[in-house]
């Protein structure tokens, strides 16, 4: 199995190429120093997910275009075989189960977020729409300054393209699917 970081490493060096920036161009558009961008295309760096959200937004595309796998039309994804990515100082993880390609304009993420968990997410590219369900436990989210509370079952469509939160607001372990719709 290919490591996230690698895989991260391989995409983000394949995107800055094809526009044609320097580390240096893509630490002014991204907000992530040149020497922090370096190691991560090396793939020895540990980015957090608002680092990659930064790089994303910095290269214009989807957060799925860095995290993106080879993706035949027919196959079984396990979440058992999927890298995830630390969120909340590793109180969550968020597991990139399906990406979107160029007939496919969503992604699928899986979350765990344990119990007390909490964090704010960047704005993501403009006309970014998120369709959230709860699977088990309950979530509070903060949309824009409008709070949202969800339980097992529940789910909400919102805009991802202004601030907003997740919170774990139950006793154990949340989980979660988010579709993402990218423009």
């Amino acid at each position: 199995m290919e490591k996230i970081n690698e895989i991260v490493a391989n995409n983000i060096a394949i995107l800055r190429k094809k526009n044609r920036l320097s580390l240096e161009e893509l630490g002014k558009l991204s907000g992530v120093s040149k020497s922090m961008l370096a190691l991560i295309e090396k793939g020895d760096g540990n980015p957090t997910l608002g680092i990659l959200w930064k790089i994303a937004n910095g290269l214009g595309v989807p957060f799925d275009e860095l995290t993106r796998r080879p993706d035949p039309m027919n196959h079984v994804v396990k979440i058992s075989e999927i890298e995830p990515i630390p969120i909340a100082d590793g109180t969550a993880r968020n597991y990139s189960v399906f990406s979107d390609d160029k007939n496919r304009r969503f992604s699928v993420f899986y979350l765990e977020m344990d119990k007390d968990c909490h964090w704010n997410s960047e704005p993501h590219l403009q006309g970014t729409i998120e369709f959230f369900t709860v699977t088990e436990g309950s979530v509070k989210i903060i949309n824009d300054g409008e709070e949202f509370i969800l339980n097992k079952g529940d789910g909400i469509q919102f805009r991802g393209d202004v601030p907003h939160s997740y919170q774990n607001i139950a006793d154990c372990q949340s989980t979660a699917y988010n579709i993402m719709y990218n423009p």
